[in-house]
């Protein structure tokens, strides 16, 4: 048999069809082998990950050499992973009991869009293929694994950008269109940050790739990067398609979490600095203690502060300086019981324009005023305006009432 050579995306193979490495005495199974394949239909009615192709012919056409009906003639593909399966069914004998039922584990890609190339595998006397893997289109693979920065205007901007299409007109400006999450990465400030905000983990930083990660189509990331030639994005990062991430980055000996907004952020570095922000509150709910103890200052600058004991008292010790206060108009002190002033070894001195002893009647302090806490289940009045519990709690904002959101809430068959 004659061996033609052809180019199907990017990738060149020598063979009379579409399949590899197929033993002849296979080849009575014009099914048998491995084909390359475009996805026709990704929606699975069963819900099994399976979806249907159309086999390729050298040309990226239809193969009616192994599909006489053309274009109307699919193949079922079932998914495969390099991970996962289900547990025995030895022994299960109770699905209303988690230790007595089957567990399915492993990872669970993405059905692929209708359109994608794929590699799928059938075997003898299978009718339903195996879906071996996805093939790039060329030069398609700038955003993968970790939305990687591009120019995106003509101002020589940067933001994570898409692919860039041959077939529009505006191909040779070689702008790309920005990922809507950016918007939110220019809120928080990190859009010229080259450590927190933008990043260079993608395939065509360098011509040995050393990113490894994963990206969902909506523009959810998962990456390991070894570093590009210069160094640069050493570390591990998960962000969302909207911008919050986790990042531990080894280049700038960081690790660093915010939200999407940037509204609030932890960023902990090799210095040893802890560094917490909020825009609105920062809240602490301990059932028992919350201890501080520094070997330097320990600063505290507020609009208003606020001390409350609801049992054992307040105690205050200077262990060898002294203790002085500074009020900009009154110092008012105020008891419901008796009132000690002891200097076991000093002196005490005041100084006044006027003392009044016992008359006319001292003003008394004020207590710091507590607030309701409504949507709290155990404490339901602080001075804190706000107070986590132990989940669910429901002084969020963004409390998630209603549907779990789970498996169930959907159509599928239970």
């Amino acid at each position: 048999m004659s061996q033609k050579n052809f180019t199907t995306r990017n990738t060149t193979m020598g063979s009379a069809d579409t399949r590899m490495n197929t033993p002849s005495s296979h080849r009575d199974n014009p099914k048998q082998g491995l084909y390359m394949a475009r996805v026709v239909n990704n929606s699975d009615q069963q819900y099994n990950g399976r979806f249907k192709v159309e086999l390729l012919d050298s040309m990226n056409e239809p193969n009616t050499t192994v599909d006489p009906a053309g274009q109307q003639g699919t193949f079922t593909v079932i998914p495969t992973s390099p991970f996962g399966g289900t547990t025995s069914s030895t022994g299960a004998t109770d699905n209303s009991k988690y230790a007595t039922s089957q567990k399915s584990y492993g990872m669970s890609p993405q059905a692929p869009p209708i359109g994608a190339t794929v590699l799928v595998f059938f075997i003898k006397e299978q009718q339903e293929g195996f879906y071996m893997g996805s093939v790039y289109d060329v030069d398609r693979n700038y955003s993968i694994p970790g939305l990687a920065h591009a120019k995106i205007n003509d101002k020589g901007d940067r933001g994570p950008a898409s692919e860039l299409n041959p077939n529009t007109k505006d191909f040779q400006k070689k702008n790309r269109g920005v990922h809507p999450g950016f918007a939110n990465t220019v809120e928080a400030g990190l859009a010229g940050d080259y450590i927190r905000g933008l990043n260079s983990s993608g395939m065509r930083r360098d011509t040995v790739n050393n990113a490894f990660g994963f990206t969902t189509a909506g523009g959810h990331t998962f990456v390991m990067d070894d570093g590009g030639s210069a160094g640069t994005d050493l570390g591990v990062r998960i962000r969302t398609a909207s911008g919050a991430q986790i990042l531990l980055h080894d280049e700038a000996a960081t690790i660093y979490i915010n939200n999407a907004v940037g509204s609030a952020y932890i960023e902990i570095d090799n210095a040893g600095h802890v560094d917490v922000y909020s825009a609105t509150s920062f809240s602490v709910h301990a059932e028992e203690q919350i201890n501080f103890k520094t070997g330097g200052a320990f600063n505290v600058e507020a609009n208003s502060i606020n001390l409350k004991s609801i049992q054992a008292g307040i105690k205050m010790e200077s262990a060898t300086g002294k203790i002085e206060m500074h009020s900009a108009t009154d110092v008012t002190i105020s008891a419901d019981g008796n009132g000690n002033l002891n200097f076991s070894s000093g002196n005490l001195r005041a100084t006044a324009n006027r003392i009044d002893w016992n008359g006319p009647p001292a003003d008394k302090a004020e207590k710091p005023e507590k607030g309701a806490l409504a949507r709290n289940t155990g404490v339901k009045e602080s001075i804190a305006g706000r107070v986590p519990e132990h989940e669910p709690w429901g002084g969020r904002d963004t409390f998630a009432a209603g549907s779990s959101g789970g498996a169930e809430s959907g159509t599928g068959p239970r």
